[in-house]
């Protein structure tokens, strides 16, 4: 729990120019995962970290670096810590696909995970399919209606095909994540009703959250 705000404090020297390298976006894309994870919204990141909140965009849209100390810092104010790892490379786009090719995938995989449960998908992907081509496509949250127990239920579905993450506590919606195709889905469980609208994409019929009432990733 945090029982204090820090006062803004300002970052270690970086470069405001464009970052131009993959890696370097790394850091920044970690930041704007975790914190998707845990739906916590920037402003509230910067008040917890004392790291400014245009400073906590830039990092996320990539336009800057943090320093590793401030990278620390941010993580730690989401309970998190890094853990360094390596992987092979894969930078062939054969490999991963398009953006739109992966999300139509993610879309798959998240509607047999969902099952037969009351749905609609929200946040950017639900403007994309709206027709609003300026949003990423590297995350998808899907608001699931359930009672009590049904987030373990849903990550016990889950659980047999993925590494899923379950997320619960009173900062947090009760919400479960995991990975397809280099496509995080955020999959959020309520008791509200979920009116949606029906949109068909490659032959798949997606209830959507209508246009006029779309809620983002980090819901108030």
């Amino acid at each position: 729990m945090h029982s204090q705000q820090h006062a803004p404090e300002a970052d270690a020297p970086v470069s405001d120019a464009p970052v131009s390298d993959a890696s370097e976006r790394l850091l920044g894309a970690t930041l704007a995962h975790e914190r998707g994870r845990a739906l916590i919204q920037q402003r509230v990141l910067a008040a917890w970290s004392g790291v400014l909140q245009q400073s906590v965009s830039a990092y996320e849209r990539g336009t800057r670096t943090p320093s590793w100390s401030t990278f620390v810092r941010l993580l730690a104010a989401m309970d998190r810590r890094p853990v360094l790892r390596t992987a092979p490379l894969e930078t062939s786009q054969e490999l991963i696909g398009t953006a739109e090719t992966r999300l139509e995938t993610a879309l798959g995989y998240a509607i047999e995970a969902i099952g037969g449960r009351p749905y609609r998908i929200e946040s950017e992907i639900a403007a994309y399919l709206h027709g609003d081509e300026s949003v990423y496509l590297d995350e998808l949250t899907v608001w699931v209606r359930g009672g009590d127990g049904g987030l373990d239920e849903l990550a016990a579905d889950v659980a047999r095909v993925h590494e899923v993450h379950t997320i619960r506590g009173p900062r947090a919606m009760p919400h479960l994540s995991f990975e397809v195709w280099g496509v995080t889905l955020f999959v959020v469980v309520t008791d509200e009703e979920l009116p949606a609208v029906e949109v068909a994409v490659s032959g798949m019929s997606l209830k959507v959250a209508p246009a006029g009432d779309i809620r983002y990733r980090r819901p108030a």
